[in-house]
């Protein structure tokens, strides 16, 4: 099996669990990838501080922290579809951005897992987003209902025959200890530093605090140690003395329990209030118990521990644990240090439950037992079935407003002028498509030092954005090609741009007539392309429509157009067909939320590296390429330096490996 860990790098007791997973995977035999989601983010959030302050601008955490969400949660898209894995295992909810799991399965992941680790005290935060996974494992049983309720609240959300047989399963899966990790150490002697009669371990929260400074009248008596952190102010010489108040490795926290006669386990509050509010407000009762007491009995210190939590007695036998309250602490850990024979037999009936139940290595069993059975769409299947849908969607989409405006675009059509008159009219001259594709950031310089020498012997072709971006630097296109149906897109195209008179617009019949009011109408030629409406080719010639190959894209139309006009080498620039550096155009970031509602693919970019791109993109791309086979006589070439344009029948090369000085097109096949 293939299975994706997840890692929030939650420290539960002293082992990150995603690390103990992850090496229990391992173990079983499994091909397992551990992604670090927590170091992607904080990595992200550095970056942006570093780079805010050589900038000397204001930090906003804000405005980063939701960059830095995009920024990893693209970052495990990628990694997954790469990865290809029949498992995705997440480590907590609470701090798992939802747009994660909802873009994984629009992608077609359905085998998505949780585990649940601060339950019920986190039950608030972690039921906003369980519902998102298709199995639910909790460290407490108590809260399983909870979930189970909550998912089928939400079961719509997979009604989409996309998700498949998507299961909703809700277990309990108690915490664990990462034996393998430790098991060597309990053969080495240990320094004097790591022992003691009596061992407090974890993080003291202000409720724990408070018992520690109730207790001291007892606790003093003995050599007591504690360690762990806090936040919490404390000025007790006694606690100063004898608390080590950080937060360890796993392997150096082990050698104190080790180390220790006695561990007292103080079970958190599941009732107390946090500073950002209450996150158990249904009031459940906690029942798990916390990793220390898996920690305590697998290092052979006997485990104490109060009777408010029901899962001591149900997983570990009886005889092998001691029940304490205040008032009788004092007396019990006195008579446990003097009778070191029967706390020996102790401790060692706990050790042999915990090696025998209690390990990571068991808890991944359990989960690939429970989750092993289903059967999930494949990402491949699913976009195999947005593949045969896609089609259908856009016409769907765009059916209606192609039928309107083209009714409404045919007096414009008429009075207008011809795009006939432009066929065959650019032979001997090279063609370049200019896209806003994230790689034009880096191709954009060496395209205005081209049309500066070579502008008499190119023909300059923009799509989209492109346009404002070359009319900024003096680069006037020679045409401005727009293919959309709706009325937004031409204003968001062209807004801030001047409108050049040099600067013909070509317009397909289908575009929103608001697109052309602007432009100077003996400027503007409508083309057709069969792709948006299949029309009958003699009413096509009775309105003077000329057709263009190319589909829908609006750089493989460019492509068709340049054809048409004779043109027979054709250089593509900022034409990435794909999401470069997690980009949707030049500077414009790819949001996860827009991520969601594509189907995500990973291609192969011009360098052979994986790269994000999507469906749309893809079969653009691939249309481009067999436009490329068909036409033998013309030469298509990739400058982009980015993306995934590349092919049999595609050249890839640099501007300045093109245009030399004084001449053009050397060496270019």
């Amino acid at each position: 099996m293939r299975c994706l860990i997840v890692n929030s790098g939650h420290q539960y007791s002293t082992r990150s669990v995603g690390i103990g997973y992850f090496n229990a995977f391992k173990r079983l035999g499994h091909d397992v990838i551990l992604f670090p989601l927590e170091k992607w983010l904080e990595d992200f959030r550095v970056s942006c501080r570093i780079t805010d302050s050589v900038k000397e601008i204001k930090y906003n955490q804000e405005e980063t922290e939701k960059k830095s969400i995009e920024f990893a949660t693209l970052g495990l898209l990628k990694t997954a579809i790469t990865f290809e894995p029949d498992l995705i295992i997440f480590i907590t909810a609470a701090n798992i951005p939802q747009d994660i799991p909802i873009c994984l399965h629009k992608i077609g992941f359905n085998n998505l897992v949780v585990i649940l680790l601060d339950e019920p005290q986190e039950t608030d935060l972690s039921l906003e987003k369980s519902w998102l996974f298709n199995y639910v494992f909790t460290n407490d049983k108590n809260t399983i209902e909870a979930h189970k309720e909550n998912t089928n609240k939400h079961a719509n959300y997979f009604s989409d025959p996309m998700f498949g047989n998507s299961p909703f399963v809700v277990e309990y899966l108690p915490t664990a200890v990462d034996f393998e990790s430790v098991s060597h150490l309990a053969c080495e002697t240990l320094p004097l530093r790591y022992t003691s009669d009596v061992l407090i371990c974890g993080s003291i929260y202000s409720e724990r605090l408070q018992w520690l400074i109730k207790n001291k009248p007892t606790l003093s008596k003995f050599n007591t140690l504690i360690v762990g952190r806090t936040r919490a102010q404390y000025n007790d010489p006694w606690l100063k003395m004898v608390f080590q108040n950080n937060l360890l490795p796993y392997e150096e926290f082990f050698k104190y329990e080790l180390g220790a006669k006695i561990c007292i386990d103080l079970p958190r509050n599941e009732a107390i209030s946090y500073p950002h509010g209450p996150k158990n407000s249904r009031g459940i009762k906690a029942s798990n118990l916390s990793p220390r007491i898996y920690e305590m009995g697998l290092a052979g210190c006997l485990i104490f521990t109060n009777d408010s939590r029901d899962d001591i007695k149900k997983l570990f036998p009886d005889g092998s644990y001691v029940i304490y309250n205040d008032d009788n602490l004092e007396e019990k850990l006195k008579y446990y240090l003097e009778h070191d024979d029967e706390r020996k037999k102790m401790t060692e009936l706990a050790r042999d439950c915990v090696i025998e139940k209690h390990t990571y290595l068991k808890r991944a069993e359990q989960i690939l037992n429970i989750t092993g059975d289903s059967e999930g769409y494949s990402w491949q299947q699913a976009m195999e079935h947005k593949g045969e849908v896609t089609n259908r969607t856009v016409v769907d989409r765009f059916g209606h407003l192609w039928r309107d405006n083209f009714v409404a675009n045919r007096p414009a059509i008429l009075g207008t002028a011809k795009m006939a008159d432009l066929k065959h009219k650019h032979e001997g001259l090279i063609g370049i498509v200019v896209s806003a594709g994230p790689s034009l950031e880096y191709t954009l310089k060496k395209l205005i030092e081209v049309y500066d020498q070579y502008k008499n012997r190119i023909v300059l072709i923009a799509t989209n954005e492109a346009y404002k971006i070359l009319t900024k630097f003096d680069v006037i296109p020679n045409y401005f090609i727009i293919v959309h149906p709706e009325e937004n897109q031409f204003k968001r195209q062209i807004d801030g741009a001047e409108i050049y008179s040099k600067t013909d617009l070509l317009l397909s019949s289908v575009v929103h007539p608001s697109t052309y009011q602007t432009w100077p109408h003996d400027k503007i030629r409508f083309f057709h392309t069969q792709a948006n409406m299949q029309i009958n080719k003699d009413l096509l010639q009775e309105i003077g429509l000329p057709e263009i190959m190319g589909g829908i894209s609006v750089a493989t139309v460019a492509a068709g157009a340049l054809v048409y006009m004779g043109v027979k080498k054709i250089i593509f620039v900022g034409q990435d067909f794909a999401y470069s550096w997690n980009r949707k155009y030049i500077k414009t970031p790819l949001k996860a939320s827009e991520a969601a509602s594509k189907v995500i693919m990973v291609a192969n970019d011009l360098n052979g590296n994986a790269v994000l791109t999507d469906l749309s993109l893809s079969q653009s791309r691939d249309i481009l390429i067999k436009m490329a086979a068909h036409l033998k006589d013309v030469q298509f070439i990739n400058a982009s330096e980015a993306g995934i344009l590349h092919g049999e029948n595609i050249v890839v090369k640099r501007l300045d490996e093109i245009f030399v000085e004084n001449d053009i097109l050397l060496n270019v096949a």
